[in-house]
């Protein structure tokens, strides 16, 4: 059974690498807090985040924004962190599952919002880490999530993580002065077996 304590579990206050809560390699995840809120909010004025979050209406996103995503998705987003040659670690990104408990389903969200971290891989590893997350200790049914189908890149990072197209809608999303369809995908807890 879903309960609030699995998705609270092992969550601090602590912003830095010493709360790494999960691990693939040079990606690591660890809990949002509130001291996210200014990085979050610069990640969602980058166009290439921007354009591709289909639940963000409005530009620019304030620091007011900000924070009020940040503190409404506390208990179900991850920061993704990057390792460094060094050793050292720091943010790149965000990822999420909305939970709706009852049905014990997932709507899952990620989005890489540093540009020098893009295309290597720390999206494909945390959507794994996440796949983890939701398959294993909350112990969901599905995840689902939608996509632009302009959004090649994620479609296939979608693909190799194991989510198969359920449906579309037609012509739902409004970018950069034309319209795409939403692809809609889902992964059973059944189908995935940790690839």
């Amino acid at each position: 059974m879903l309960t609030q304590d699995k998705l609270t579990a092992g969550r601090s206050d602590s912003p830095g690498p010493e709360n790494i809560r999960m691990r693939m390699g040079p990606t690591a995840l660890a809990p949002l807090n509130s001291s996210h809120a200014p990085l979050v909010t610069s990640w969602m004025n980058e166009s290439a985040v921007y354009l591709n979050m289909g639940d963000i209406d409005s530009r620019p996103f304030t620091t007011e924004d900000g924070k009020r995503y940040v503190d409404s998705h506390l208990k179900d987003t991850w920061i993704i962190l990057g390792e460094e040659p060094d050793g050292t670690w720091s943010p790149v990104g965000y990822s999420g599952i909305f939970v709706r408990g009852r049905h014990r389903v997932g709507i899952f969200r990620i989005a890489i919002g540093d540009r020098s971290a893009r295309g290597k891989g720390h999206g494909g590893r945390a959507t794994r880490l996440m796949l983890e997350w939701a398959f294993g200790e909350l112990d969901l049914y599905s995840v689902h999530l939608s996509v632009s189908a302009s959004n090649l890149h994620a479609i296939s990072l979608y693909q190799n993580a194991g989510f198969h197209e359920c449906g579309r809608y037609t012509e739902s999303r409004r970018e950069g002065g034309g319209r795409h369809d939403e692809i809609l995908m889902e992964m059973h807890g059944g189908w995935y077996a940790g690839s």
